[in-house]
């Protein structure tokens, strides 16, 4: 029950889209305007780089909000805490409130390593903004993430578990 509610959690944290919100506010629609895609860069795109970057911080913390939560609620359930914020990834990707076509979930993604460890966090941010400035392509961060943070949890942390539990919502 403790890994139904986490997950529960996660999802509800994850469906919370301030790129559309903030969006609407400000007379866009981040599905039909810009990339099309609910996230942090369409929302710098048509709103700006200020809006982009507090978008980003919405989805980072939603995530890390849902694993402290989570973990909070259930401290004596080992992998709630990740599965929360895995669900809250997926809630980010596929929100039931948008008919499932969410953003692409690094901001989210950043909130689990930011919620598993701040250094991790700190350095997938430095090697995201560096490949960034490399390559002017935000999906090339968004797969470069996806790939290495689960790589990491389980070569550099030994918890083959949990990387499996985030590469399965990435």
């Amino acid at each position: 029950m403790a890994y139904f509610l986490s997950v529960l959690i996660g999802y509800a944290f994850g469906c919370i889209n301030p790129a559309y919100l903030l969006g609407r506010a400000k007379g866009h629609n981040v599905k039909k305007e810009g990339s099309g895609n609910a996230g942090a860069s369409n929302a710098a795109i048509l709103l700006g780089v200020r809006w982009g970057a507090i978008v980003a911080l919405i989805d980072i913390f939603k995530a890390f909000f849902s694993m402290r939560i989570a973990g909070a609620l259930f401290p004596g359930v080992p992998f709630a805490p990740v599965c929360a914020g895995s669900a809250c990834i997926m809630g980010h990707l596929y929100p039931v409130t948008m008919r499932f076509r969410g953003g692409k979930g690094l901001a989210a993604l950043g909130g689990v390593m930011l919620a598993y460890d701040w250094r991790a966090f700190l350095v997938m941010l430095a090697l995201g903004c560096v490949l960034l400035l490399l390559t002017h392509y935000i999906a090339i961060v968004t797969v470069e993430t996806a790939v290495v943070f689960p790589f990491v949890l389980a070569v550099v942390y030994h918890d083959p578990i949990t990387a499996l539990i985030v590469a399965f919502c990435v």
